[in-house]
């Protein structure tokens, strides 16, 4: 049976519905945040942005994974809680200026989950989105922030598709005139 690809805006909603219905098993806190979302989402005042959420999809899938995950060799392809959590902080917007609602998001993952790919593929959008912008990357220790500044480096190297030119430091992506930094968020 040929299935039809789901659109990220789809896959974003089906993964609500089924956490929220329960076919999609989660933990108290999933749960709530989820509930949350939906909550979002019947606000009068508050909208999904479908058309960037889509073009965030098609950015993401453009990559292909080259950092020495099981998946290498792979185009990205976003888990549904990877495009529900991204879709949320890139696409809720306020109607009345089409801001994020989201203005900080934590998300805790377990070990080996496509914690270092996502944040990676979401440091690129913004620095492709919103020209001039600093990403900082932080993490305890300044070698752990620099992985994600690694995973970035192994996405940009990985394909020509978007045409973006850049320079590295062990540290740092420029991007245009973006830049993506790796910080320790302890001194």
């Amino acid at each position: 049976i040929m299935t039809k690809k789901m659109t990220p805006t789809a896959r974003y909603h089906r993964y609500l519905e089924r956490v929220a219905d329960g076919r999609i098993p989660t933990g108290a806190a999933v749960k709530a945040s989820v509930d949350r979302t939906l909550a979002f989402l019947k606000d009068p005042e508050i909208y999904l942005d479908t058309k960037a959420l889509d073009a965030f999809g098609a950015f993401s899938e453009a990559f292909i994974i080259a950092d020495g995950h099981d998946t290498q060799g792979q185009n990205v392809r976003l888990m549904p809680w990877q495009v529900w959590v991204l879709g949320s902080i890139i696409a809720l917007k306020w109607k009345a200026d089409d801001a994020p609602v989201l203005k900080e998001s934590y998300c805790e993952v377990a070990r080996g989950a496509g914690k270092s790919c996502m944040a990676a593929v979401l440091a690129l959008w913004w620095a492709v989105e919103e020209p001039g912008i600093t990403v900082n990357v932080l993490a305890g220790k300044l070698d752990q922030a620099a992985i994600i500044v690694g995973s970035v480096k192994s996405l940009l190297g990985s394909t020509d598709a978007h045409n973006l030119e850049y320079t590295e430091t062990k540290y740092e992506v420029k991007l245009g005139n973006s830049t993506i930094v790796a910080l320790a968020a302890k001194v």
